[in-house]
């Protein structure tokens, strides 16, 4: 082919190669366009997503924050019930020690025994055996019968006999 034809050739076809030329480029802009649409719903996607996603973590940490702040709650209103009931422990435990040497002292005085053993004689008999407690007070039995006055019972008795009124020894 000489070189006229194909000059004239492409002189012909010139018309038509710029047509396509403009057609496969307005094609390209609209993939583009396409391709950055899609990119940008992807992305807003892809964001909505990520936010959903965050979301749902700060409810979970909101949820395991406020189940750690209610454990950790509970766990300090047990411990303080506990240190309250170990406090009223003490007071009663106190109670009943200076009760017993108040009732141990009431028991050594020479009228005091006269009376727990006019007691004993009125639930006993006359006849029963009557011993001094160690601690104070007497103790006494006949067959069958035992009879405890000794000054750690009577304490004890005279603290439980006080029922709910030990509970005013912590109230406000």
């Amino acid at each position: 082919m000489n070189a006229v034809v194909v000059t004239e050739s492409r002189a012909a076809l010139a018309p038509l190669v710029d047509a396509l030329r403009a057609q496969a480029d307005e094609d390209a802009e609209r993939a583009l366009a396409a391709a950055a649409a899609t990119a940008a719903a992807l992305l807003a996607q892809a964001h909505a997503e990520a936010d959903a996603i965050l979301a749902r973590a700060r409810q979970l940490g909101t949820a395991e924050g406020a189940s750690a702040a209610v454990a950790a709650r509970t766990r300090g209103l047990r411990a303080a019930r506990t240190a309250e009931l170990a406090a009223q422990d003490d007071v009663y435990r106190e109670l009943g020690r200076r009760v017993t040497e108040r009732v141990a002292a009431w028991c050594a005085r020479p009228d005091t025994r006269a009376l727990l053993l006019a007691r004993t004689h009125e639930v006993l008999g006359e006849h029963a055996v009557v011993a001094d407690a160690p601690g104070g007070g007497l103790l006494a039995s006949t067959a069958g019968h035992r009879l405890d006055l000794d000054a750690a019972t009577l304490a004890a008795r005279a603290v439980d006999a006080l029922g709910a009124e030990i509970a005013g020894l912590w109230a406000p």
